[in-house]
């Protein structure tokens, strides 16, 4: 019968495999002995940072159970925002929903929208006190302290020798005898103290008669910049950039 290994290469193969094994052997001796001397040390470095006694229990324990409970909060309000994220998820979701607050001409014609309606509106006597004074202390602290006009807040802005005042509605809320007197002082402080005067009003009428220049948006973009006296002389004109002439 013919052998297939030669007799002479037997002893040079059970050398190579024995040599094999043993490599083998000292790779994976080697690789535990790294591994184990790599987990000493990182208890080691952990030691450092161990807390024990008093010290656990009044600090670690409650920062990781408010971790834990602020953990499962987070997972409660993102199930209870996916029906939200799912009726938001269209582009044009916002043109979809009801407008809260419509405007309108002198003519009743429709000329914007703002605001998305998210419930029924609310009678203004079913509001908490407290609430309405909280909304009205946000645009002016002392909204029951005086009428109309901040007659002592414009007094004491004037103090501080300003080279820009601005004014926000100074007219709303008051008589007419109040805006002509108003309006005087304004233009006196202006000739006197050369003082520029950046005027917020919805009364077309005192805006133009009192600014030299004026500047009208319309959804956020200028419609018109430039002298007050043309608009004051074209009321078509006017009517046409605001909808409204007083």
């Amino acid at each position: 019968m013919r052998q297939i290994i030669p007799p002479e290469w037997k002893p040079k193969i059970r050398h190579l495999m024995l040599d094999v094994d043993s490599r083998i052997d000292s790779t994976l001796f080697s690789s535990g002995k790294g591994l184990r001397e790599l987990y000493e040390r990182y208890s080691t470095f952990m030691d450092r940072f161990y807390v024990g006694r008093w010290k656990r229990w009044v600090f670690i324990e409650p920062l990781s159970e408010a971790a834990t409970i602020g953990l499962g909060g987070l997972v409660l309000l993102l199930a209870l925002a996916v029906p939200a994220f799912r009726e938001t998820a269209d582009e044009d979701w916002l043109k979809k929903s009801d407008l809260a607050v419509s405007f309108l001409d002198r003519y009743g014609n429709p000329i914007g929208s703002r605001g998305i309606k998210h419930n029924d509106s609310i009678p203004l006597e079913d509001f908490p006190d407290n609430l309405i004074k909280a909304t009205l202390a946000t645009e002016d602290r002392r909204f029951y302290d005086h009428f109309g006009i901040d007659i002592a807040g414009t007094a004491r802005a004037l103090l501080t020798n300003p080279t820009v005042l601005l004014m926000d509605e100074p007219t709303e809320g008051l008589a007419p005898v109040l805006v002509e007197t108003l309006t005087a002082v304004l233009a006196k402080l202006r000739v006197d103290n050369a003082l520029s005067i950046i005027l917020v009003e919805q009364n077309s009428r005192v805006a133009l008669t009192f600014s030299t220049r004026t500047v009208i948006l319309d959804k956020g973009r200028i419609v018109y910049d430039g002298a007050s006296e043309p608009l004051r002389a074209d009321p078509d004109r006017l009517a046409k950039l605001i909808g409204i002439v007083e």
